[in-house]
């Protein structure tokens, strides 16, 4: 894995990975380049499939450390479970390192069975880290990464910043080489956790029996289960033209072509209050063109919203999610009140405007996910242009400008249409 030193991992690290699944069940990603096969020696850090996980405590050695990577099943496996229906967990234990307050978890493509990883690389995980002595500390959290390649390299890479056709672009930025962060939540240690954190022998024997068998050993494998199902709304884009006559914007979304969208997702753990700690990224191949408006415009598309309730930390704890399985296929939209004053501004001319694929993030919106009624706030989304994703502005008339809020309406993911 070629990285820039500055976000490096440690170098001369071993990989070591044992699963809870037999090998027999264990058919590969046949479709993904799998690294070179461990062995004997020890291998340097850029050989290595690594995730970067922000811890927020103070870490000690790794002997004292625990980290458990659960893998759920792929968004198409996990539809046909029914609610209540428990999915079948898959857990890894990694070899990792730890710099300061990161751990460097190592995850080989192939430790993935089949159903546990999609045909573009995307696994959903929930990652666990423990620590032992007499503060133990615990935290949890759950996202979508993406095992992507490009040329020699390949490697763990987050989903918002890679586009979705993946395997239709021949390179990757270096920008987009580098591993897939995962923010860490403390979570509050219980009573019985913290027994078994604070005795080095109990500690020593977890870590040596954590995955003798699937749900054996001193710390099980839980499964997930769905416990309710909703639909609500995702802001997708939007358009902002002059409410004039002589012009007009339109959004053509994802007809029929891949596209990933990232959601907020929302813990509660034991109970408590539910914070957005999460993500997950969802892939669908349907899609819309929407008519010319000459408004202001928000779209949005409909999204089955799910709870799910497993117990982490050595099931000493409940641990509650609500988040997005898929889209449904259903749209609106909502006609907004104000022009934003976007400043990176270009004049253009009579005819029509179009931004399309050229770039990863299209939109973001830090509460475009609508789930208010049911958390008691909004979540964020980020969706992606990709060759189906374009936004049409008709100008005519002079004394027009394209205006991007973050960069150059070229490049940017919120435009709208201002005069000069």
């Amino acid at each position: 894995m070629k990285q820039n030193d500055s976000n490096r991992p440690p170098a001369a690290v071993k990989p070591r990975f044992i699963s809870a699944i037999s090998a027999a069940a264990m058919s590969a990603v046949a479709l993904l380049a799998a690294a070179p096969a461990a062995n004997s020696q020890t291998l340097e850090a850029e050989d290595l499939k690594a995730l970067e996980v922000a811890v927020p405590f103070d870490l000690p050695s790794e002997t004292d450390t625990l980290v458990m990577v659960d893998v759920w099943p792929t968004q198409e496996a996990e539809g046909k479970f029914t609610p209540d229906e428990q999915l079948p967990a898959h857990r890894i234990i990694p070899e990792f390192s730890i710099s300061q307050n990161t751990v460097w978890v190592y995850l080989e493509p192939t430790e993935f069975p089949a159903n546990y990883m999609d045909t573009a690389g995307f696994a959903d995980i929930n990652v666990q880290v423990m620590t032992a002595g007499s503060d133990p500390q615990l935290a949890d959290t759950g996202t979508t990464i993406r095992f992507a390649s490009a040329g020699s390299w390949e490697g763990w890479v987050d989903p918002a910043d890679t586009p979705p056709e993946l395997g239709e672009v021949a390179t990757l930025s270096n920008e987009q080489k580098q591993p897939a962060t995962v923010d860490m939540k403390q979570v509050k240690v219980t009573e019985d956790l913290d027994e078994l954190l604070s005795d080095e022998a109990k500690f020593a024997s977890l870590k040596s029996d954590v995955t003798v068998q699937e749900g054996g050993g001193v710390c099980p494998i839980t499964k997930p289960r769905h416990l309710l199902t909703r639909n609500r709304w995702a802001a997708t884009g939007e358009t902002f033209t002059l409410k004039t006559s002589d012009s007009t914007a339109q959004m053509i979304y994802n007809s029929g072509r891949e596209h990933s969208t990232t959601f907020g997702a929302a813990v509660s753990y034991g109970g408590g209050e539910y914070s957005a700690s999460e993500t997950r990224t969802r892939r669908d191949t349907w899609g819309q063109t929407f008519n010319y408006v000459n408004t202001y415009r928000q779209y949005r598309i409909n999204v089955e919203f799910r709870k799910y309730r497993v117990y982490v930390a050595c099931g000493s704890i409940r641990k509650d999610t609500w988040m997005a399985h898929h889209e449904t296929g259903g749209t609106r939209t909502l006609e907004l009140g104000s022009h934003p004053q976007y400043r990176h501004c270009q004049a253009v001319s009579n005819g029509t405007w179009t931004r399309e694929y050229s770039g990863y993030r299209a939109y973001e919106h830090s509460g475009g996910f609508k789930v208010k009624d049911i958390l008691g706030f909004n979540m964020k989304v980020i969706s992606y242009f990709s060759s189906g994703k374009i936004y049409n502005y008709n100008v005519t008339g002079g004394n027009k400008a394209m205006c991007g809020k973050e960069t150059d309406p070229a490049f940017a993911g919120r435009l709208a249409l201002n005069y000069q």
